[in-house]
């Protein structure tokens, strides 16, 4: 008979979440870092748009960090023992509140996400096929 999931495991098969977020973090970084070197340094406007977008990089990075050492933290606790519970609280009005407002976030997540893939790819499609041979 199989075993139930523990919370250790639950949590740990999450921890996904937060580390691809991280992922996409970093992507996000890189991407603006990519674009900072594209900026005439002579212009006075591409200066305090470098000064923003380096901003923006370090804050990306930081929050890449922390995502990443909150997924292995969660990853971590697979082996986490089974502990009681109070079965009614695990079900109780505030419960399925907190877990249908989790829920809603995934969606709007999932839903932003799918908009946002469409634009990037097609962007990605007229970087490739109008950029200079390299």
């Amino acid at each position: 008979m199989e075993q139930p999931m523990t919370c250790g495991q639950g949590v740990a098969r999450q921890s996904i979440l937060p580390a691809r977020i991280s992922e996409l973090f970093a992507a996000m970084a890189d991407t603006l870092e990519s674009h900072v070197r594209a900026l005439d340094a002579d212009d006075p406007a591409a200066r305090a748009e470098r000064a923003a977008y380096e901003k923006l990089v370090r804050t990306h990075r930081g929050i890449e960090s922390r995502l990443r050492t909150g997924a292995q933290e969660m990853a971590a606790l697979v082996n986490l023992p089974m502990a009681q519970h109070d079965l009614s609280k695990l079900g109780d009005e505030r419960a399925i509140e907190v877990f249908q407002s989790y829920v809603r976030a995934e969606e709007q997540l999932q839903e932003l996400l799918t908009r946002s893939l469409v634009a990037d790819r097609e962007m990605l499609e007229r970087m490739t096929t109008t950029t200079p041979a390299r």
